[in-house]
């Protein structure tokens, strides 16, 4: 397990940019002091290795600001980029918190999270959410508008955040 002590030694973090700046020179002089750590991973994710183990370079930015990190939680990217480490986009989160905060998934055809046409009905849209493990059914509708707005709709009765089922590329641009 990486502890504040050991991750300090190695480097340094900086809030406002997210990057996590080497302090010593490490991995026989390829890795060197002063320069960003972390290489990207084909899920986008910077990781760094640290004593022959692999860590997230969020989890190390999380660490490195507040001086602990629980086992049992997940570092959150608000804004869903997974190499913006930015301490304004990264929060500890639960899993349930977490998944409340996903990019849309890449099969989606409607273009709106939790929504899809039911195939056995001629044009009809169908709404539902998952709450807690047990997915909720949210109705039928007419038109992609009524049923992108029931979901909508649960999604803040049931505390989602607002970026939930955004898509991702949309904030790229931002930072």
């Amino acid at each position: 397990m990486l502890t504040f002590e050991r991750a300090n030694e190695l480097f340094k973090y900086e809030p406002e940019t997210g990057l996590l700046i080497r302090k010593v020179t490490t991995g026989n002089n390829r890795f060197h002091a002063g320069t960003a750590a972390g290489c990207s991973s084909p899920d986008g994710y910077l990781r760094v290795r640290i004593d022959k183990v692999l860590h997230q370079v969020h989890r190390v930015c999380y660490l490195l600001a507040y001086g602990s990190l629980p086992d049992d939680m997940q570092v959150d990217h608000i804004n869903h980029v997974r190499d913006d480490n930015r301490l304004c986009n990264i929060r500890l989160v639960d899993n349930t918190i977490n998944s409340r905060n996903a990019s849309i998934g890449k099969n989606n055809t409607t273009g709106v999270c939790g929504v899809y046409v039911d195939k056995r009905r001629v044009k009809k849209y169908c709404a539902e959410i998952k709450v807690n493990r047990v997915k909720k059914f949210l109705g039928n509708y007419d038109t992609l508008e009524e049923a992108a707005a029931a979901r909508r709709e649960a999604e803040l009765k049931y505390g989602f955040h607002s970026n939930h089922g955004t898509n991702k590329a949309a904030y790229v641009k931002k930072r």
